[in-house]
């Protein structure tokens, strides 16, 4: 019992003080006025850039479809479990099938939208 707890402190005290090595760096304020450096390190290195609605709704959308196809993974998994420990239940097993079929058809409908989304931004913003 004491083992675990000497153990359980000495793995916080290495999470805090990987913390601490790993504490963001803050950018000077050259790099964010510099006119030669991408737009996409001044964002990187935290320069304060303005965004247009197009850019905050294509990130959200991006950020959705992205949910949605880590959920399609999931069910995915989900249904191979299901399929896995069937124990020859037919029933079990074609519900296993089903599952994992739909899982593919969501996740093949997320990367379609992605796509689209791509393409439409792509052809609007020139």
């Amino acid at each position: 019992m004491l083992k675990k707890v000497l153990v359980s402190i000495m793995m916080l005290g290495v999470l805090a003080v990987g913390g601490l090595v790993a504490a963001p760096v803050y950018a000077d304020n050259d790099v964010c006025s510099d006119p030669n450096i991408s737009e996409d390190i001044k964002a990187a290195a935290g320069c304060k850039t303005t965004t247009s609605a197009d850019t905050v709704i294509n990130n959200v959308i991006q950020v959705v479809l992205s949910l949605v196809g880590l959920l399609a993974v999931g069910v995915i998994i989900y249904g191979g479990i299901t399929y896995t420990i069937s124990a020859g239940d037919a029933a079990k097993v074609q519900r296993g099938k089903n599952i994992i079929l739909y899982g593919i058809v969501g996740l093949v409908v997320a990367l379609l939208a992605y796509a689209i989304m791509f393409f439409v931004s792509g052809a609007l913003n020139g």
